[in-house]
């Protein structure tokens, strides 16, 4: 019993020994070339991820633009593409007897493509495409070698199949559906995403395929250049991740996670796309981002700043040490508007993470160490972006109802500033553009066609625009300072300038005779303003108006970048242009133009009766560094304040008297200008003439006492004055009691 036991045991014992044996064997003798090549390609790889980029918040919290995550496809060229790879591997193992083999890699691969040609055929027709045969009568040494090759390395010849007869020789045989399964899975992406073509989704393969062709570098003879390009061919093959679809349909990177063999060369990443949940609100004054482009990546290396997933490094401290001046390849940079502008704060840092990966370049276990990616600021706008839609919406129902005269987007602005704060409180502009523009050509190439006031144009900080007979508050003010008119002094107006020539600068709104300041503002009296023109002269004209903020930088540059400097003027602000003859004309806010924003800073300073204070548009953060003015304005320190009280009056009266007379805004203890502006347009005589077009124009603020809001407000191409103007307010002042607590009665 006890002898029995023992030969169990040692015939158990020997089984063990010989399974043991045989697979040592295998591994060792049969199969340690493959192991080694394996192991040898076995490394340590720092895989960087892009840092998320800084929200930018309206006034209230309210997200106006964020990163998201998605998922994105992409393909390494080297592992989708191997049809001429494979061309040159079996040339080289056919050895160099021309006359058995009389074929060179072009030909191979040019055979491999007619191949293709006729897989895509079948491909489209459904039939299923069969095995062909290749090459045949290949010589017992030959078939051996290649043999070995396909063994050892079988992922470098996908789809190619030996058979050997018992003389030893050989006939090679293709699977097409292997050979070409990267083209098939790039092709078969279209039903995921019928926004593609097969053929489209094939044409972003080859156009990288076309870069790195051998014949790519002709023509360069210089050595360095010559290994420049090399580089350049090797990192668009065997490194770079091209892009073929962003945000990935779900069910689509379900299928190709289970079924990862099915999608040779593909690969999926999760990247940050933009989005503007409240778009196409502020599409102008936001921008966009786009990833970096060659020009973008010019900049980069002016600033010294690092696209840290196109070199080679192996210590995570390394990365750590040059994280805050790297970028990834991945990151979304701002191209236009704010999103350009606040590029440094907004930009994340890149992050890393260690990992193992085989001769598949496939991750190998668990990640390693890793380096957190670094979130971008967020920056938050003083502005109120759901009571700029609503002023948004007024402006459209107002257009539905009185359609612009001219052809051409239906174009105003509303623009309210906090007149404690000086912070822009409502920017509502229109026409509105978001981004989907930049993902449309057609719509892009349309809208660029038009004038310079078109679609790219935003309303509210950007629109040059004759201000009209707004600006004579300004013109009052700057002839008290000046002394050119006397407080109490009146004017006689007798329904013209000039004697000489009574059908010129003509006044039709009052009855004649002797008019003072208020009882001129309230009933916009061209005469008055005319003399105090030319009481005044161009000089003095636009040195007063420089006082008031006309054409300059109207918003205050909150933002320092690196090198301490200040930033320059908000992507979409326009400065204007200063009128440069005729004094007269420019007395009535004729010959030169002025953007929205400026007239509301300059209605501002009205209502702080000459206490100047910066525009605001950014809530000041530790991330900010505010940069304050200390500009001299002799024509506000030359200002008492019964000046401005008494072209407060006028402003209070033009409810009473002007063509604001009809509207509610005494109830808002309002004081107003309002502005009508013939437009000047050629005739087909080419001659400059007046037209039926008007701009209608509104600036102010309320209430009178403890101010708390003031406005310009435009409508373009309208045929009535400026006093159409009056209900649009009322309601944005309604909206603003009634939703955010302001008092105006």
């Amino acid at each position: 019993m006890q002898r029995s036991r023992i030969i169990v045991l040692v015939v158990i014992f020997l089984l063990v020994s010989i399974v043991i044996g045989m697979l040592l064997y295998k591994l060792q003798i049969v199969e340690w070339r493959e192991h080694a090549q394996r192991a040898a390609n076995t490394h340590r790889s720092i895989m960087y991820s892009p840092g998320p980029r800084g929200k930018i918040l309206d006034r209230n919290g309210t997200v106006l633009a964020q990163s998201v995550p998605i998922i994105r496809a992409t393909f390494l060229l080297s592992e989708l593409e191997q049809c001429r790879w494979v061309a040159r591997r079996l040339r080289s193992l056919l050895g160099k007897d021309s006359e058995m083999y009389p074929w060179d890699e072009n030909v191979l691969w040019l055979s491999l493509e007619t191949i293709r040609e006729t897989f895509r055929r079948q491909l489209k027709s459904g039939d299923v495409p069969a095995s062909i045969v290749w090459l045949k009568n290949i010589d017992p040494i030959t078939s051996s070698r290649i043999a070995k090759a396909l063994r050892s390395r079988p992922e470098n010849f996908p789809g190619v199949d030996l058979r050997i007869n018992d003389e030893g020789v050989g006939v090679l045989s293709l699977d097409p559906s292997l050979l070409f399964a990267g083209e098939v899975g790039v092709r078969r992406l279209s039903k995921w995403h019928p926004e593609y073509t097969p053929d489209q989704l094939w044409e972003k393969v080859q156009i990288q395929y076309d870069k790195v062709r051998d014949d790519s570098d002709e023509g360069i003879t210089d050595k360095g250049d010559l290994a420049k390009a090399r580089q350049i061919r090797n990192r668009i093959l065997r490194v770079k991740r091209h892009v073929l679809i962003s945000n990935l349909n779900p069910d689509l990177v379900i299928e190709i996670c289970m079924n990862p063999d099915r999608w040779p060369g593909i690969h999926l990443e999760e990247v940050d796309m933009r989005e503007y949940p409240r778009n196409p609100m502020w599409g102008q004054l936001l921008g966009r981002t786009t990833l970096s482009n060659r020009k973008n990546q010019l900049d980069f290396k002016k600033n010294e700043e690092i696209l840290i997933d196109q070199i080679s490094l192996k210590d995570i401290r390394t990365v750590s040490a040059i994280q805050n001046d790297a970028r990834h390849s991945a990151d979304q940079v701002g191209q236009e508007g704010l999103e350009s502008y606040l590029e440094d704060q907004l930009r994340g840092r890149p992050g890393a993470k260690i990992r193992i990966v085989d001769y598949r370049r496939k991750q190998v276990g668990l990640a390693g160490t890793m380096l957190e990616a670094i979130p971008g600021k967020d920056v938050s706008l003083t502005v109120d972006v759901e009571f700029s839609e609503y002023c948004v919406d007024l402006l459209r129902d107002e257009f539905q109802y009185n359609p612009p005269l001219d052809d051409g987007p239906a174009s105003g602005a509303m623009v309210f500033l906090d007149v404690q704060s000086g912070e822009v409180l409502g920017l509502s502009p229109i026409p509105l553009q978001g981004v989907e523009v930049f993902k449309d050509s057609s719509l892009y190439e349309e809208r660029k066609g038009e004038p310079s006031a078109g679609w790219f144009l935003d309303r509210c900080l950007g629109w040059p625009i004759d201000p009209g007979s707004t600006f004579k508050p300004i013109v009052a003010l700057i002839a008290l300072s000046e002394g050119v008119l006397s407080p109490g002094e009146t004017i006689n107006c007798q329904g013209y300038f000039d004697p000489q020539d009574r059908r010129a600068n003509r006044c039709e709104n009052h009855s004649r005779g002797p008019i003072g300041l208020e009882e001129a503002l309230a009933k916009s009296c061209n005469v008055f303003f005319y003399k105090l023109g030319q009481r005044l002269g161009l000089d003095k004209l636009i040195a007063g108006a420089e006082d008031f903020g006309f054409w300059q930088a109207t918003i205050e540059s909150d933002w320092r970048n690196a090198d301490g400097d200040k930033f320059d003027k908000i992507p979409s602000e326009n400065y204007g242009r200063k009128p440069i003859t005729n004094p007269v004309g420019a007395a009535i806010g004729r010959g030169f133009v002025v953007t929205p924003i400026q007239m509301a800073k300059a209605a501002m300073l009205l209502a702080r009766r000459g206490d100047a204070s910066p525009v605001k548009m950014f809530q000041v953060s530790d991330s900010a560094t505010r940069i304050t003015k200390d500009r001299g304005r002799p024509v506000l320190d030359h200002l008492e304040p019964d000046h401005f009280e008494s072209v407060i009056q006028g402003m209070q009266e033009a409810i009473e008297y002007g063509s604001a007379k009809n509207s509610r805004l005494k109830d808002f203890n309002a004081a107003v200008k309002t502005g009508t502006v013939r437009v000047m347009k050629k005739n087909d005589q080419g001659v400059i003439v007046s037209s039926d077009y008007k701009h209608a124009w509104m600036i102010g603020f309320a209430p009178v006492d403890h101010p708390k809001v003031a406005f310009a407000i435009v409508l373009q191409n309208q045929e009535k004055s400026g006093g159409k103007v009056a209900p649009l307010l009322e309601d944005a002042l309604d909206w603003l009691q009634d939703n955010r607590g302001m008092k105006f009665r």
